[in-house]
């Protein structure tokens, strides 16, 4: 594999995270979309320019179009993997109590204790995680007021989750 190849991989990866931070940096906070769902949107989109540079690069250096192909395919696999990982660090870091805590005090200032455990009731962390449903479009509210799910591939995606998690795969 050509070392041109690898550079433009390598480039797309930190130009979709780049943009991912750019985007949270300066949007996240005064837009109604999720940061996780602009960041799969990012993953998504970058797949074209992705594609586009392989067969340019491809064209440029006269690489027989299976070879080719093989390329773009190991290209795709390792760009959304890699960045499928960045997806799931960054969503730890946006959900994990002990990473919100820090931010909040740094944020707030002092709290004691009590104003703590406040913010971190649990009704405030189902309310939280269902806010964050709601705002990627996973669930909605029904007529009574109810939470029912929205997204078929999201409910899909949860049962292959729940499917490794009590299968054994994961011992």
């Amino acid at each position: 594999m050509n070392t041109l190849f690898l550079i433009y991989l390598i480039l797309c990866i930190l130009l979709a995270m780049t943009a991912h931070f750019g985007y949270c940096r300066f949007y996240g906070k005064n837009t109604s979309r999720s940061p996780q769902n602009s960041l799969l949107a990012i993953i998504l989109v970058g797949n074209m320019p992705l594609l586009l540079g392989t067969v340019m690069i491809g064209t440029i250096e006269s690489v027989p179009v299976l070879e080719l192909v093989f390329v773009f395919i190991y290209a795709l696999i390792v760009y959304n993997c890699v960045l499928y990982a960045y997806f799931h660090l960054f969503n730890m870091s946006e959900t994990a109590r002990r990473i919100r805590i820090l931010l909040q005090l740094r944020e707030l200032g002092s709290l004691t204790k009590e104003q703590l455990r406040d913010l971190y009731s649990p009704q405030n962390m189902v309310e939280t995680r269902l806010n964050r449903l709601q705002k990627m479009g996973i669930v909605c509210r029904d007529q009574q007021g109810g939470y029912q799910t929205n997204n078929r591939v999201w409910v899909m995606i949860a049962r292959l989750f729940q499917f490794i998690k009590y299968s054994g795969l994961t011992k």
